[in-house]
């Protein structure tokens, strides 16, 4: 690489291929105001929601909010995981003890509208707090499609699937505790057998959910071709579940004989909601190890690869995803600029040619220039570079971030620079060096 572009020529590059500054900003999770139905009398609601788009409970309630078409206001605040950052007092005045997702009914825009509330509508200033309430919530206040009470879902398999994707979620957080304590005590068979065990019961469950999908007619959700609350329900949990057991397990979920969860997560793959709000496997596996670094003991890697996600149409392919990726390291780049410095201290105007090849190659430059052309050539420069080009890949979250296939397309050119830089060998070793990487005190600067 005779140059590196610069940081304008990158942003003008990604944007002439599909992916402009102003596209970034719109994406779901960086919009603080949704537009869509009101609730009577003009109100909107107001979503308190996780910060970095970890929360299963917070992706429910978003993606319920969407299909319902509903008109919202966004407001965010960091999760205990998240290890930084002051809780908004006006959030623990909603929620007290810090649940998310919380929903609060919003003054109408103008008194008109105001004196148009149905005596039946809740006061300005209710809240709703908690998975189960915020559900009720929004089935009963927003207008817009049915996803409980409507033609061809039945009440009581409601009850019994929703209860279904509790225990489902119950059985994860029993897989993790299981395969800490087996971590822990290496040498004990009672931890690995409960380890098997906990495998067996979530797979049992994988297999009812898939017999109950079977049964469905004609269509691939719970209820067939109806979309409703059940498949809420279900879609941050199966998605975990197949990244936890593809690395705890090495037990692949997808493409094997479970037919229906795979046609189910083609279908949910479809829906615009929830395609911008889902989390993809590195992203879910490097959530538990924020929280049970313990996890990572006597595994060396993520062993994950470059999982696709499930089959079905994606309006961002790979080739808009080279764009993505570029535009969002171009936003950001003050933000990755700090967080590369955690590993290459006093070394900015390196750091910064770094980020440039990295975009660069993002974009489709054939090559990742010399390691001189970017450092100098200075051996100890060159290990920081690299362990700052690993820490930024594995900082990288989905959908906090951007898109998969946008992350993916950046991960391999943080990984193809810093082969260049250090060779393949040390290149791996570091990224074993950085498997809980999310559970250190510094974060990704990701918004504009």
């Amino acid at each position: 690489m005779a140059s590196l572009p610069s940081w304008e020529e990158i942003e003008s590059q990604a944007a002439a291929a599909g992916y402009s500054p102003s596209r970034r900003r719109a994406e779901l999770l960086r919009t603080a105001e949704r537009p869509g139905k009101r609730l009577r009398g003009g109100r909107r609601l107001l979503l308190w929601r996780d910060d970095f788009g970890w929360c299963p409970f917070s992706q429910q309630a978003q993606l319920h909010l969407e299909e319902k078409g509903a008109a919202y206001q966004v407001r965010k605040v960091p999760l205990t995981v998240y290890r930084i950052g002051d809780r908004d007092p006006e959030f623990l005045s909603d929620s007290p003890n810090g649940l998310v997702p919380a929903l609060r009914i919003l003054e109408a825009d103008d008194q008109q509208d105001a004196t148009t509330s149905a005596p039946s509508m809740p006061a300005v200033g209710t809240v709703a707090v908690g998975a189960v309430e915020v559900r009720t919530f929004i089935e009963d206040q927003c207008e817009g499609p049915p996803l409980l009470r409507c033609a061809g879902v039945s009440h009581c398999l409601v009850k019994a699937y929703l209860e279904l994707a509790d225990c489902f979620e119950k059985q994860q957080h029993a897989l993790l505790k299981a395969a800490v304590d087996a971590s822990l005590a290496p040498a004990s068979g009672d931890k690995a057998n409960a380890v098997q065990v906990a495998e067996r019961f979530l797979i049992s469950t994988l297999e009812d959910i898939d017999q109950a999908l079977s049964e469905a007619d004609e269509g691939p959700y719970f209820f067939g071709s109806v979309f409703s609350v059940v498949d809420i329900a279900f879609a941050p949990w199966v998605d975990r579940a197949a990244a936890l057991l593809s690395w705890l397990r090495n037990r692949e979920v997808r493409g094997g004989h479970l037919r229906s969860v795979d046609a189910w997560l083609a279908a949910m793959n479809v829906r615009p909601a929830h395609r911008s709000l889902r989390l993809d496997d590195e992203t879910i596996v490097r959530i538990a190890l924020a929280s049970r670094p313990a996890l990572a003991n006597g595994r060396p890697g993520l062993g994950l690869g470059p999982a696709p996600g499930p089959a079905g149409p994606e309006t961002k392919s790979e080739a808009g995803a080279d764009a993505e990726a570029a535009q969002c390291l171009v936003a950001c780049r003050a933000g990755v600029a700090a967080l590369a410095a955690q590993r290459a201290p006093g070394a900015a105007e390196a750091v910064d040619g770094l980020l440039r090849a990295v975009a660069a190659l993002a974009l489709g430059a054939p090559e990742v220039g010399a390691a001189a052309d970017l450092v100098g050539g200075a051996p100890r420069a060159t290990a920081d570079l690299a362990a700052a080009a690993i820490f930024v890949r594995s900082r990288l979250a989905v959908p906090r971030d951007m898109s998969a296939p946008a992350a993916r397309i950046l991960r391999r050119s943080l990984e193809a620079v810093t082969a260049a830089l250090v060779g393949l060998e040390k290149t791996d070793t570091l990224l074993a060096k950085e498997l809980a990487a999310y559970g250190e005190k510094v974060r990704f600067l990701s918004r504009v």
